[in-house]
C-alpha cells in the first residue's frame, strides 16, 4: 500500500461527498456484521459503502440486522446511501447490529432461501474466523441449492487469530489499549507495593496470545512491568508461576502478571472451561474469562501476599480513545477492496492485509480463498515466546507500526536527590 494514499486518508483528503441523483438498481448487495465488535468494525463498513457509491451509486445495499441470526430470520432493511456516512469511520460497535450464532445446515439453507426471496445475489460478511467459516459454508449451500450467490469476506477480530494474513483490523487498536493499560497499572502497583504486592491482569484473546503479548510493548527494562506474561500457546504450570512471582516480588517488592483468558494447562484444555459463570455463547462455545481470579487466590494462599485481579474487559475491543490511526485506515481500505471485488465478479474469498516490509512498514491488500482460512486458527508465532513467562523483544518491532506514541515514564532514580544534611 503506497504511503501517499495513507497520508491522504489520515488528512481527510480521500473522503467524498455522497450526493447526486438516485435511482433503484436491480443489483442488490447484502452486508452483515457478525461476531464481537471492534473499535474499527464500522470503519470497514464505511469504506465498503463509500466505494459502492463511487463505483455505481444505483446499487441497492441491504443491511442485515443482528448478524447471522438476521440472515436466517430475513431481518433485512435497505440502507439510505444518500445520507452522510463520515460518522461511521469513528463509531465503535456494529451499527447494523451483530451477534453470535452457530449455523446448522438447516439454518444455512433457510438463510440462502431468505436471500433468494429478497432477490439478493451478493453477500458481504464482516467478521472473524467463525464468520469466514460461515462464509465458506454459505457458498457451498448456495451451490447445492442452485442459487447464484457471490460471497466476499472482510476480516475483523481483536484476537488476531485469522489465518493467511498479517493481522486483522481491530487487533491493533485493542493491542494499543492493552499496552497502555498494563504499563499504567504497573506504574500504579510500583507506587503501592507496601500495600499491594502482586497484580494479575487478564486479557482477551481466546485461544491465542497476540493480544496478551502486546501487554509487554512498553517494557524496556527488567524491572518494568509486566514481569510475567502467560499465553495459551505455552502450557501453563501454576506452581512455576507462583515460584516466579515469589522470586520477582522478593527482588523488586512487587510483581505484575498478565494472563490470557484462554490460558491452557498441561492437558491442552483451557483452565476456565466453565467460562464466565458458565455463560455459553450462541456460537456454541464458552465465553472465557475469570482465570485471573483463580490465580489471584492461589498467589494469596500460597505466598501470603496481597494480590489484586484486574480484568481489562470489553473495553479492549471497543475503546474509541485507544484506536490506532493505521488500524482505522486499513479497515476502511479493506472495505473498499471488498466492494471492488464484487464488481469484478469475484466470490468465495476474503480480503486481507499483507505486510510488504517491516521498516518502513508497508502493506497491501490480497484476496484469500475461504478454504485457506475457514476453520483455521492462527497462533502467536513461537519466535515471540521462546521462554515461558516472557515475550521476545522482536514482537515489539512487529507491533510498533500500530501503536500510538506514549511519553516515557521516569523513576525515582532520575531525580537529583540531595542528602538530608544538605537541606538542613
Amino acid at each position: 500500500m503506497v504511503g501517499h494514499r495513507t497520508d491522504r486518508i489520515m488528512k481527510g483528503e480521500d473522503d467524498m461527498e455522497l450526493t447526486g441523483s438516485w435511482t433503484r438498481y436491480s443489483k442488490k448487495i447484502a452486508v452483515i456484521q457478525a461476531g464481537g465488535p471492534t473499535a474499527v468494525l464500522n470503519s470497514s463498513l464505511y469504506g465498503f459503502l463509500k466505494e459502492i457509491v463511487r463505483m455505481d451509486r444505483r446499487t441497492n445495499v441491504i443491511g442485515v440486522h443482528q448478524g447471522l441470526s438476521g440472515l436466517v430470520n430475513g431481518d433485512f432493511f435497505r440502507l439510505d446511501m444518500r445520507q452522510p456516512l463520515d460518522w461511521l469511520k469513528y463509531q465503535p460497535g456494529a451499527v447494523l447490529g451483530s451477534g453470535r450464532m452457530a449455523l446448522s445446515d438447516t439454518d444455512l439453507e433457510i438463510g440462502v432461501k431468505q436471500l433468494k426471496k429478497a432477490d439478493i445475489h451478493v453477500v458481504v460478511l464482516i467478521g472473524g474466523n467463525g464468520t469466514m467459516w460461515a462464509c465458506s459454508r454459505l457458498v457451498s449451500k448456495a451451490q447445492e441449492i442452485g442459487y447464484g450467490l457471490q460471497v466476499i469476506g472482510i476480516p475483523k477480530t481483536v484476537d488476531n487469530d485469522i489465518a493467511g494474513i498479517d493481522h486483522t483490523p481491530g487487533f491493533p487498536s485493542a493491542a494499543n489499549f492493552v499496552a497502555h493499560a498494563v504499563r499504567d497499572l504497573s506504574i500504579d502497583l510500583k507506587a503501592m507495593k507496601n500495600f499491594e504486592q502482586v497484580r494479575i491482569i487478564e486479557t482477551m484473546g481466546r485461544n491465542v496470545g497476540w493480544l496478551t503479548a502486546a501487554s509487554a510493548f512498553f517494557k524496556k527494562q527488567e524491572e518494568d512491568g509486566p514481569h510475567l506474561v502467560y499465553v495459551p500457546e505455552k502450557p501453563f504450570d501454576i506452581n512455576e508461576m507462583i515460584s516466579a512471582v515469589s522470586d520477582i516480588q522478593a527482588r523488586l517488592g512487587y510483581c505484575v502478571v498478565v494472563v490470557s483468558e484462554g490460558l491452557k494447562g498441561e492437558s491442552g484444555q483451557p483452565i476456565m472451561m466453565d467460562g464466565i459463570n458458565g455463560l455459553k455463547q450462541n456460537a456454541g462455545k464458552k465465553a472465557l474469562g475469570g482465570v485471573g481470579s483463580v490465580l489471584r487466590e492461589a498467589v494469596s494462599n500460597e505466598l501470603g501476599l496481597a494480590c489484586r485481579y484486574e480484568n481489562l474487559g470489553i473495553l479492549q475491543r471497543c475503546a474509541s480513545f485507544a484506536v490506532s490511526k493505521l488500524d482505522r485506515i486499513e479497515a476502511m481500505v479493506l472495505g473498499e477492496r471488498a466492494a471492488q471485488l464484487i464488481f469484478q465478479g469475484e466470490s468465495g474469498c476474503m480480503v486481507g492485509i499483507e505486510r510488504l516490509s517491516e521498516q518502513p512498514y508497508s502493506w497491501d491488500i490480497r484476496k484469500i480463498a475461504f478454504d485457506k482460512v475457514a476453520g483455521l486458527e492462527r497462533e502467536l508465532d513461537s519466535a515471540y515466546t521462546n521462554v515461558t513467562g516472557t515475550i521476545d523483544p522482536s514482537y515489539r518491532q512487529w507491533l510498533s507500526p500500530f501503536m500510538s506514541e506514549a511519553k516515557s515514564y521516569k523513576s525515582l532514580k532520575t531525580l537529583s536527590l540531595l542528602d538530608m544534611e544538605e537541606t538542613s
